[in-house]
């Protein structure tokens, strides 16, 4: 059982409160050395940009599925491709609202590659984890519109 003294005194001290950024995000750590993320356009014809779409923020992306922006010619399809070598890596890639790729990739070496169909409209994003932390995050932002 517990009892209170009415002759304790608690010393009350003012405190101040501190703004608090809501715009801030937590920065993602650069992938681990050994690890290169990449992603290019795959055009009608068959052949690839020759540009990074995941890493190039310089390039326009909007109505590439008609050629239009930075796209060469027409696109509805990109190539993410994985290169290096490091071990225990799982990747995540949505296009738009859908999950299109989520695979573990156990004895990673070399070059991986994923093709994703329907891509030009919606933004894709591709994640890259290992041991469930955070070692790539970024996106292609396609966009659509007149």
């Amino acid at each position: 059982m517990l009892g209170c003294n009415s002759k304790t005194k608690v010393k009350v001290e003012k405190v101040q409160l501190t703004p608090v950024d809501t715009n801030y995000s937590v920065p993602i750590p650069p992938a681990p050395t050994g690890l290169k993320v990449s992603a290019y356009l795959i055009y009608e014809d068959g052949s690839v940009s020759t540009f990074d779409a995941l890493n190039d923020k310089t390039k326009a992306l909007w109505n590439v599925i008609i050629g239009a922006g930075d796209a060469e010619k027409p696109s509805t399809s990109t190539k993410i491709k994985l290169t290096g070598q490091l071990d225990g890596l799982r990747i995540k890639i949505i296009n738009g609202k859908k999950k299109v790729i989520d695979q573990n990739l156990p004895n990673f070496s070399g070059n991986h590659e994923f093709i994703i169909k329907n891509t030009g409209c919606e933004i894709v994003k591709v994640y890259v984890t290992k041991k469930g932390k955070m070692v790539f995050k970024n996106d292609i932002d396609f966009h659509c519109g007149e």
